[in-house]
């Protein structure tokens, strides 16, 4: 059995430091998005030289969803390297929350992205979400680095794609 190497949460995250990693870490939720869904009926992820775009940086919308990873229904998904997550986290739902009328977010899924999982663990980020219950959104969830590491398990090439950008194979 041929072994390929995995990006693991560390060099996701030292990657995510890089100036570089900007408009990447967009394109690699894009493409693990299209590659899980097959029904999807909207995929806007501006990456590239797209990112500075204002608005959302993701709108998704689909029946089935795919596992943990992609709500059912409609997402806005926003996307953040920086490197205080959570800071980064908030200043996005709060500015979302505040876009958004009430009727849609009552439809619709939060979903915030981090390459990062070191400064924001997983009992923060539950608490996180905790003390948003109640902002009117049907559910709130973040994909952290560890997370995208899972999700990239599940598409070896894009895994494989990601090592490139990033230098570790070529």
């Amino acid at each position: 059995m041929e072994h390929t190497k995995v990006v693991t949460a560390s060099e996701l995250e030292d990657f995510a430091n890089r100036r570089d990693s900007e408009p990447v870490i967009p394109e690699l939720v894009h493409l693990l998005v299209n590659l899980s869904v097959p029904d999807l009926t909207n995929c806007r992820i501006p990456y590239g030289d797209s990112i500075g775009l204002p608005g959302l940086d993701g709108l998704v919308e689909t029946e089935a969803g795919f596992r943990q990873f992609v709500p059912k229904t409609t997402s806005f998904w926003e996307i953040g390297r920086s490197g205080n997550a959570q800071r980064k986290a908030t200043e996005d739902y709060k500015k979302r929350t505040e876009e958004t009328p009430q009727l849609e977010r009552a439809e619709a899924t939060f979903v915030f992205v981090t390459p990062r999982s070191r400064d924001w663990d997983q009992p923060s980020q539950s608490a996180w979400i905790q003390a948003r219950q109640g902002d009117g959104w049907k559910e709130v969830k973040i994909i952290d680095g560890v997370q995208l590491c899972d999700w990239l398990r599940e598409f070896p090439a894009v895994g494989k794609w990601l090592l490139q950008r990033i230098g570790l194979v070529k």
